[in-house]
């Protein structure tokens, strides 16, 4: 009953719809912060969560006052950031693994870099080595 009320309350309404236009517009205050503290444009993950917070609201807001113009435009945004989300993550995990892989351990115990080059002699590294000839 309490439910109902409040879902069918146009103030609740109201609220969904400006909060999720308060959402979407913080994401370009983000941005530009982001960006200033860079020195240069860049997209910060949280413009992504933001985006599809207040698409997610707004789309909320646009199915309860029935405007199809409005639905559509907030469903279809909402596809792109969760797919840029997606690839965000994909590129994360890409970059650990290939971090993890450009490192080994030669026969030394040294962790090197396969395009380092060390800075150790020959000398130092058998005078080094665990076996101490």
């Amino acid at each position: 009953m309490i439910l109902e009320q409040i879902l069918t309350s146009e103030y609740f309404w109201l609220a969904i719809g400006f909060g999720g236009q308060i959402f979407f517009t913080s994401r370009f205050l983000v941005q530009w912060i982001a960006s200033e503290k860079a020195g240069k444009s860049v997209m910060p993950v949280s413009f992504w969560f933001l985006s599809i917070g207040g698409s997610l609201m707004l789309l909320a807001y646009a199915i309860h006052r029935r405007d199809p113009v409005f639905t559509l435009g907030q469903s279809c945004g909402s596809i792109i950031y969760v797919r840029n989300l997606h690839l965000i993550h994909k590129e994360r995990l890409a970059k650990a693994a290939k971090e993890d892989i450009g490192q080994f351990e030669d026969d030394t115990g040294l962790t090197m870099n396969p395009t380092e080059k060390s800075e150790a002699t020959d000398s130092e590294i058998v005078n080094n080595s665990p076996s101490g000839k």
